[in-house]
């Protein structure tokens, strides 16, 4: 795709934010929501904005939080055939695991409220679902998966054999 058609899509990409935030009337905006889902690259990858751009905001978004899902789900509950799941769930203690449940929780309501808002054409739930999610990651996810990710990290830099 060349740099004139990924301008294109950009542009048709800021129209439609910029219609469905007037029509659902969320808070977020364009630059807060790009900078944690990386809307822009989205769409250049997918070579496609919707005219229901709503829904492909939120499946934006819940592709994001069922990432996590998995993620902590495998601390929480390591693959008994995976090394790399079965070092990384030895990392933490239970208290830690028990908070990755808590963030587990919190990302499932997000993801189920997504799939609420389709299945039931709320615009309403939507806009919740958009703001309720931004200020969940901006809040809450990203800072605790930062700590979790450092740790992690810390490891894998120079494991203990």
């Amino acid at each position: 795709m060349c740099k004139m058609e990924q301008d294109e899509l950009i542009i048709r990409l800021k129209e439609e934010f910029k219609k469905i935030k007037t029509e659902l009337n969320f808070k977020s905006t364009y630059e807060e929501i790009d900078k944690i889902f990386y809307i822009e690259d989205d769409v250049i990858q997918k070579k496609y904005v919707s005219s229901k751009y709503s829904r492909q905001l939120c499946s934006r978004m819940t592709d994001l939080f069922d990432k996590y899902i998995g993620y902590f789900h495998n601390l929480v509950m390591p693959n008994p055939s995976s090394m790399i799941s079965q070092t990384e769930t030895n990392l933490f203690n239970e208290e830690e695991k028990q908070s990755f449940i808590k963030l587990m929780n919190k990302l499932m309501y997000l993801s189920t409220k997504n799939t609420l808002a389709g299945v039931k054409n709320d615009k309403r739930l939507e806009a919740e679902f958009i703001d309720e999610g931004l200020i969940y990651c901006n809040e809450e996810l990203i800072p605790k998966m930062t700590k979790i990710m450092e740790k992690i990290n810390t490891y894998w830099k120079n494991p203990q054999n």
